[in-house]
């Protein structure tokens, strides 16, 4: 079973979410006009932590209490789903998403352009609000960011939309209306105990993770 599936059966569902983006403080410009790696991808990373779902047992989970511990002290990185409705729910006003297409997005800045001049339906009113998210990247390698402020509907080839971080992906651009998901690890080990009537008790009442970025 893997770390993904271990983590949702033990840890989720989650009590309490909360989303840190650490941006960074200060910048570099190379002579080729992109940010100093250091400066740029290596501090823009989500960090998570999750509250854990209390009332699980530890006989019925024990393997994947087991790869949880191991995946803790191995750093070992894995996939997490955040689906809880009011972090991960579409607000604006387009039903038809799938025609919303790339226009471009550039390396190390904050707005990535697209083109709505095919969705149909003539909607009015916004085409993303702040908090949305917006999948930078295909598949495999694409990073998720928020939308930072409303952005109102146009049949434009040219929208910007503004995000929490700088593009470290470039090449497609994917409004998301289901849940995004992050590639992390454990920021820090959690230890456990066994309660009686053969409870799960971690030390800690919430987990933390932290993006790897890929």
């Amino acid at each position: 079973m893997s770390v993904a599936s271990a983590f949702g059966n033990v840890m989720l569902p989650e009590t309490y979410l909360k989303i840190v983006l650490n941006k960074p403080v200060n910048r570099s410009t190379g002579l080729s006009g992109q940010y100093a790696a250091e400066h740029y991808s290596a501090n823009v990373i989500y960090q998570f932590e999750v509250g854990i779902s209390p009332g699980k047992s530890y006989s019925e989970n024990r393997n994947d209490i087991l790869d949880i511990e191991q995946a803790m002290k191995d750093h070992t990185q894995f996939a997490y789903t955040m689906a809880i409705p009011g972090f991960t729910t579409y607000q604006g006003d387009v039903t038809d998403l799938a025609n919303v297409t790339h226009t471009s997005s550039v390396y190390g800045e904050s707005n990535v352009y697209v083109n709505t001049t095919a969705v149909t339906g003539s909607p009015s009113g916004n085409l993303v609000r702040a908090g949305d998210w917006i999948r930078v990247g295909g598949f495999g390698s694409g990073g998720f960011a928020q939308v930072t402020a409303d952005v109102a509907f146009s049949s434009s080839s040219n929208i910007a939309i503004p995000l929490s971080r700088p593009n470290k992906h470039v090449g497609s651009v994917q409004l998301y209306q289901v849940s995004p998901f992050f590639n992390v690890k454990f920021a820090e080990y959690n230890p456990y105990t066994i309660q009686p009537y053969d409870r799960l008790q971690y030390k800690n009442p919430s987990v933390k993770l932290i993006e790897v970025l890929q």
